[in-house]
């Protein structure tokens, strides 16, 4: 159920309902409609009021958490151990750079 694809909504909605259950979409729709937004906008208001994180934070978080995967799965495939190495530690030097370019 977790990866199952549901017909709420359309376009970035979907996104938002991906992995939620009917009950929580439901709640988070009418909470969205009594404000006179879409989903997918009430859903980022409700994370950046709730979060100390600003949302650029989130998302290059999240780039980094999927780069770091792509080389754990490397790695488990065989990839050349310093190499992935390697590559987390640029990927991690990125990642610091662009935090403290704020």
């Amino acid at each position: 159920m977790k990866n199952e694809k549901r017909s709420y909504g359309e376009g970035r909605e979907c996104v938002v309902a991906f992995r939620m259950q009917p009950d929580e979409y439901v709640k988070l729709k009418h909470d969205a409609d009594d404000a006179g937004m879409t989903v997918s906008s009430y859903a980022r208001e409700v994370v950046m009021k709730r979060s100390t994180t600003p949302m650029l934070e989130k998302n290059i978080l999240f780039s980094i958490r999927h780069v770091l995967a792509e080389l754990k799965k490397a790695l488990h495939q065989g990839a050349d151990g310093p190499e992935v190495h390697k590559a987390a530690l640029l990927v991690q030097e990125v990642f610091t750079q662009r935090l403290l370019r704020k």
